[in-house]
């Protein structure tokens, strides 16, 4: 029987598209050909890229990556895991392309996906006021900042900020300030603008 048909290229890890992953996310992809009519893998034709540099050439590991095959012993069946020696950054938009031939020299099979690293860029707090230092603030005047993301960030979780403050009306039983005013923008917007969501806390009153 001829083999016609090209092997094919499933993901494995990470999904296509998806979030969040880990820096140093292992890369899983699987390689299959016909058990019926096919002719087995040929991973000595195997190219595999991360982010335009070759993780493996012509079947072989290039320097700065470190990967594995796992072959059934038919050769129809192959799993491949691939890491980089560094890891990626912080919401790093991963570009993988897979490329391999079946030992008949059928047409390539070819897959491209890309994934999205996970973000940990603690946010920033700017645009403080008063200022640090200040002196004849009005004993009305709200404290109050801004919370930014990094790009790409959609939300921020506001159930987990605390304030802590002295000499302040206000305070809880363990010494957090109450935020009395949160301030929350339309995320769409501010990533059409700035890629970023920006929460402003602010706290009236404090003590003469």
């Amino acid at each position: 029987m001829v083999d016609i048909t090209n092997p094919t290229i499933s993901v494995i890890s990470p999904q296509p598209g998806s979030k969040n992953n880990l820096l140093d996310s292992t890369i899983i992809v699987e390689l299959e050909d016909s058990l019926i009519d096919g002719t087995g893998v040929d991973t000595s034709t195997l190219d595999f890229t991360i982010n335009g540099q070759y993780a493996f050439r012509n079947g072989v590991l290039q320097p700065g990556f470190d990967g594995y095959f796992f072959d059934n012993p038919d050769g129809y069946n192959i799993q491949i895991q691939t890491t980089r020696d560094a890891y990626y950054t912080s919401l790093e938009s991963v570009n993988v392309s897979v490329s391999v031939r079946d030992f008949a020299k059928n047409p390539a099979a070819t897959r491209v996906f890309s994934f999205i690293t996970e973000d940990d860029v603690p946010p920033q707090i700017v645009n403080i006021s008063p200022v640090d230092g200040a002196g004849q603030v009005l004993i009305d005047a709200p404290i109050t900042f801004s919370v930014r993301t990094t790009p790409f960030e959609t939300a921020i979780d506001t159930s987990t900020l605390t304030v802590r403050a002295t000499g302040i009306e206000g305070l809880d039983g363990y010494g957090n300030l109450i935020v009395t005013d949160f301030i929350v923008p339309d995320a769409l917007g501010q990533l059409v603008f700035d890629q970023r969501e920006v929460v402003r806390v602010s706290q009236h009153r404090l003590h003469r």
